[in-house]
């Protein structure tokens, strides 16, 4: 189980930084135009495979869900042109568990103490790195800091916009 972890962390973390380079070097459209080519590749054999039961609404569910992560990829992918990983990464999985958070509690799930602490701990993590000074290898100035950190605020955004209970809204 351990080296699952450990191998999903790599690939996670190998694409995210090879998206970074191949969006600075031929832009965010078509990085992400490749990814989700390379991912539909990937969606077609997995239902060629399973074969799940096909309906108007899980096509259409299906089709909302793969223009939301394109967009959020596109943020992303801005998000990474614009700025560091090391800001792009990890204000996008925060505002990702953040949406999925208020989208809880706005179908009355009840939280407790620690649930809402995180919560406010994740903003103010949020707040930090994208006013924060701090080096990195590309030196971005504050303006461009806090456009890539409201890039990957969208791009969270999205990425948890079209999950749900649905087969067919699988993330590339």
């Amino acid at each position: 189980m351990v080296l699952l972890a450990v191998c999903s962390a790599v690939l996670w973390g190998g694409g995210n930084f090879l998206m970074g380079v191949a969006a600075r070097g031929s832009g965010p459209r078509p990085t992400v135009f490749v990814g989700f080519t390379v991912g539909t590749a990937g969606a077609a054999a997995f239902f060629l495979i399973q074969q799940p039961p096909l309906t108007v609404s899980s096509l259409l569910y299906g089709a909302g869900a793969g223009v939301a992560q394109g967009l959020g990829w596109i943020a992303f992918a801005r998000a990474l042109t614009d700025s560091s990983m090391t800001l792009a990464a990890p204000i996008a999985a925060t505002a990702t568990v953040l949406a999925l958070f208020f989208g809880a509690l706005l179908q009355g799930t009840s939280l407790g103490p620690a649930q809402l602490l995180g919560a406010v701990v994740a903003m103010g993590a949020i707040a930090l790195l994208s006013t924060g000074s701090g080096t990195s290898v590309r030196r971005a100035t504050k303006e461009t800091r806090g456009t890539g950190a409201l890039e990957a605020v969208l791009a969270g955004l999205l990425f948890a916009g079209p999950t749900g209970r649905n087969p067919w809204a699988i993330s590339m």
